[in-house]
């Protein structure tokens, strides 16, 4: 009986050996888990952050790509009132003189 005692104790001392060295083994693992998953997760936060970078600039040059249309549309309009402008200061002028000379004939 005493040797059917000790397997018993002994294999209650197996159990628990193995139950401490399964617990060890799963403590273990979540750790690489965790330590995988935090990688993956900057892996892919450094990928969002590159593709972000990347489109703010694409907007800018189209923004400034847009700025540099607009700018050159502006300076045209503005030649173009500019030259109006000189037509019409010349019709003005001919116009104040006619009247003018309207007024002393009378």
């Amino acid at each position: 009986m005493d040797h059917t005692l000790n397997d018993i104790r002994a294999a209650e001392q197996k159990g628990r050996e193995i139950i401490e060295e399964t617990g060890k083994e799963k403590d273990v693992f979540l750790n690489k888990a965790r330590q995988d998953s935090m990688s993956e997760i900057m892996a892919v936060k450094k990928g969002i952050d590159s593709h972000k970078d990347h489109v703010i600039a694409d907007e800018r040059r189209k923004i400034i790509k847009a700025q540099e249309e607009l700018k050159i549309r502006t300076k045209k309009e503005v030649s173009a009132l500019d030259e109006k402008a000189r037509k019409n200061l010349s019709k003005a002028e001919d116009f104040i003189i006619k009247k003018f000379e309207e007024e002393v004939k009378k």
